[in-house]
């Protein structure tokens, strides 16, 4: 049996113009097609090959990439299969503004 591959994060690899994670096999996808963006309001993300258009007001990049791996980690082992996950959190490569520090 084959693992499920989850992606939460950035990629680095394309761009909206060119494979995205889920055409290059990544079964779940949740993230940013570049490697970082504004952590309060990103400029372009995609969940699996959907882009998504809105976020909540009380949005911060890190934390909900965080949320959606753990969403993505419970659902595999509701359904008792093997899983690979890749969590890369952007705050490593872009400057973060503390969450308490909202640019308006």
């Amino acid at each position: 049996m084959w693992p499920v591959t989850l992606r939460p994060a950035t990629w680095t690899v394309g761009d909206v113009e060119h494979p995205t994670p889920h055409q290059r096999g990544f079964d779940r996808f949740y993230g940013i097609m570049d490697g970082a963006t504004h952590f309060f309001s990103p400029h372009y993300m995609l969940e699996d090959d959907n882009r998504i258009e809105t976020v909540p007001d009380d949005f911060y990049f890190t934390d909900a990439i965080t949320d959606k791996a753990i969403g993505m980690i419970e659902r595999v082992v509701e359904d008792e299969k093997p899983f690979f996950l890749y969590l890369a959190h952007t705050a490593l490569a872009a400057p973060c503004p503390p969450r308490r520090h909202r640019a308006v």
